[in-house]
């Protein structure tokens, strides 16, 4: 018998327990391996491909040509051994699947790989380590884990903390900075999000593709076990976040790996982690449980690891916790119970080989005995992660994205406490500084804007304000809702700032009010000529850039009066005065804040003018509708969803609109409700009408609102 037959003979026995669910060191002759074999160096190479076809091993000791594997009998297992690799080269398995389609595939069991966005797997052997954290391992024997204090610090690797060039920190240098920090503020053990290898930065590790080596960027599994070694040469433990229910569905990586739903279920209902965009683990697959509890013990014991905190447990628990379609228990239960019996079997095994580890579950749920042992129906772990606030749901609405709370990253541990630990790009991080407003967007459960066309437009480079590339990433939470106005307070038959009382059948009072305006203004005082009025901030983002550059042209045009009232920034501010020294009778500018007199431009005038460049959500449109005064504004964000373009065949409209943001556009509107105002009194009239039946008060946002509050703590 050859060589290369004992060793393929050999493999099948180790297949054999990989098969059954039993072996729990399977990455020790699964990957890739330093052996000699027939007295030649060489590494050999061994994968898990149950239903492929042909499997090869491609990679840069053969120019990425294939070369062929060898089928382990029949145990769903190839290997082969090569003289040609070496330790630090590429290579991946090209795979053939039973339909003859090819694909590339990285090694599930790789020590290392690339640093994405590339993704081979990197030849690699488990390093020799001499320990010397020998008092810390005796001292955990001394007494069991429920006597010791515990109080652990949470970290995430790249966003803790950063070189003052944006670089981040080695595992050395977290070992020099975070170790004594974490031990000067009374902490005892670090608690690592997970460190597995992952293609994107910002799920924070939680999707994994390689479960057996340490991301490439952040450093190797010798570094990391320096570091372990240090933190327990100082009296601090170390635990890692584990991903045992679901894993990265990027397709070079576990996902169908031999054309087949491999390491996943085969039932698309159970199989697709619809609300992480994962794949979850087939739990009741025996290979699956070798895998990942090698996984837990290769953690453990090879890297001395004080702990696991076993991540998103209640996806492994119910059938139905995902969004989406899902297949019941043939009884029509909902408890996933190949989910149970892994975990408790995963428990069981690694408290049989490391009795004081920190067993931790992340179970978000009222789930009876996660942390009861195993032979009285528990799960078996020895700690719950209890999230004290998983029940708190969390709004936050946009008005104005301009103002976005843009700090140094001092605050956060100078001001609020938190640390760096939400320092990154799917947090508050916004190029070198905090942003709370990326914040709140990215932690909230829902983002709410003040109008459906504002939801929109931040969405969008013109609006976003540097936050569209955060929005965009969030778009499934983000509402629009319009605001409303008090109907009580902006009531035209009750206001008591009016001087006369109207009403839709009645404008009588609208007419007085007129004349008491043109009067107070010092502007002509004539029923005819039609008031223009504009209240607000005179800045650039209300458009007022627009006025200042037509309003002589329009006053020089037609027969019409302006009145303008707010205060703003001093280029508008000089303008408006400028035009009310000139046209003293036809134009009137009151640089004030004064509220008497906007509610009186807005019941007195025929027209209200609101030419903002961007506008959240408006509310002195509404204002003007209820009173019968009609708005001319540019087609944006609530000013587009609140005025109905006048229709000239139909008759049909509460206000004029313009699309193009510029004075020729501002122009040409306001001339078109002029000769609407001028030649048609009967459309006008009927326009009026209809602009005082709308609705904008709080009774509809309102409901809308609750019915957001209500989704949410009942979900």
């Amino acid at each position: 018998m050859s060589a290369e037959m004992n060793i393929l003979n050999e493999l099948e026995k180790q297949m054999y327990l990989f098969n059954i669910g039993e072996h729990f060191e399977s990455y020790r002759f699964f990957g890739s391996k330093k052996r000699n074999e027939d007295n030649k160096d060489g590494w050999r190479f061994t994968v898990w491909a149950p239903n492929a076809k042909s499997v090869s091993l491609v990679g840069d000791f053969s120019d990425w040509k294939p070369i062929e594997m060898h089928r382990i009998g029949k145990t769903g297992g190839w290997s082969v051994f090569t003289e040609d690799a070496k330790e630090g080269q590429c290579y991946k398995y090209y795979i053939e699947d039973k339909n003859g389609k090819k694909k590339y595939k990285i090694d599930p069991y790789s020590f290392a790989y690339e640093v994405p966005p590339k993704d081979a797997s990197v030849i690699l052997d488990m390093p020799d380590k001499k320990w010397k954290d020998g008092r810390w391992q005796a001292n955990k024997k001394r007494k069991a884990i429920y006597q010791k204090p515990l109080n652990i610090y949470e970290v995430h690797f790249s966003s803790w903390k950063k070189h003052e060039d944006g670089s981040w920190y080695s595992f050395k240098d977290l070992a020099e900075a975070l170790i004594p920090y974490v031990k000067e503020m009374g902490y005892t053990h670090i608690e690592f999000m997970p460190l597995m290898e992952h293609p994107l930065e910002a799920s924070w590790g939680y999707q994994i593709t390689g479960y057996y080596a340490v991301a490439a960027r952040y450093g190797n599994l010798l570094e990391l076990r320096e570091f372990v070694e240090e933190a327990h040469k100082e009296g601090i433990g170390v635990i890692m976040d584990w991903v045992p229910g679901h894993f990265c569905r990027n397709d070079y990586a576990l996902s169908y790996f031999d054309g087949t739903p491999t390491f996943e279920y085969a039932d698309p209902n159970r199989g697709v982690n619809n609300r992480w965009g994962t794949l979850n683990f087939d739990l009741g697959k025996s290979q699956v449980h070798s895998f990942l509890i090698s996984n837990a013990i290769f953690w453990l014991e090879e890297f001395h690891l004080d702990g696991i905190r076993v991540d998103a447990v209640s996806n492994m628990l119910y059938l139905d916790y995902d969004d989406g379609p899902w297949t019941p228990n043939e009884d029509g239960s909902n408890h996933n119970r190949e989910g149970i019996q892994f975990l408790q079997k995963m428990n069981k095994k690694i408290f049989e080989r490391t009795p004081d580890a920190y067993m931790i579950a992340e179970e978000s749920t009222a789930w009876a005995n996660v942390t009861k042992p195993i032979e009285m129906g528990g799960l078996g772990f020895n700690y719950k992660w209890v999230q004290a606030f998983k029940d708190i749901r969390k709004v936050i609405t946009i008005h104005n994205i301009r103002f976005q709370g843009i700090f140094d990253p001092v605050v956060l541990s100078s001001i609020f406490g938190t640390g760096m630990n939400i320092y990154h790009e799917a947090g508050v991080k916004y190029y070198d500084n905090v942003n709370f407003l990326k914040g709140g967007i990215n932690f909230s459960d829902v983002v709410t804007t003040v109008s459906p066309s504002y939801a929109n437009e931040i969405q969008t480079p013109e609006f976003g304000e540097g936050l569209e590339g955060a929005l965009r990433y969030n778009s499934g939470k983000i509402r629009g809702i319009i605001n409303g106005i008090d109907y009580d307070i902006n009531n035209p038959e009750t206001d008591p700032k009016l001087l006369y009382h109207f009403s839709s059948t009645d404008l009588s009072g609208k007419a007085k009010n007129k004349a008491a305006l043109q009067e107070r203004l010092g502007l002509e005082v004539n029923p005819d000529i039609p008031l223009i009025t504009s209240v607000g901030r005179l800045t650039d983002q209300k458009g007022y850039q627009l006025v200042q550059e037509k309003a002589e042209e329009l006053l020089n045009s037609r027969d019409v009066q302006i009145a303008i009232l707010g205060t703003g920034e001093a280029e508008y501010e000089n303008s408006f005065r400028y035009f009310a020294s000139e046209y003293p009778d036809r134009f009137s500018a009151v640089i004030d804040f004064d509220i008497t007199l906007a509610q009186l431009m807005y019941a007195g005038s025929d027209l209200f003018l609101m030419p903002s460049a961007f506008e959240p959500c408006g509310l002195s449109q509404m204002i003007s509708l209820r009173y019968g005064t009609l708005p001319i504004v540019h087609e944006t964000g609530g000013l587009k969803d609140t005025v109905v373009p006048y229709n000239a065949y139909t008759g049909e409209g509460t206000g004029f609109t313009f699309m193009d943001f510029s004075g020729y556009a501002l122009l040409g509107t306001i001339y078109r409700a002029l000769d609407v105002y001028e030649n048609q009194p009967k459309a006008w009239a009927a326009m009026v009408q209809t602009a005082m039946s709308q609705d904008f008060s709080w009774k509809e946002p309102a409901k809308d609102y609750l019915e957001i509050y209500e989704s949410l703590v009942n979900e």
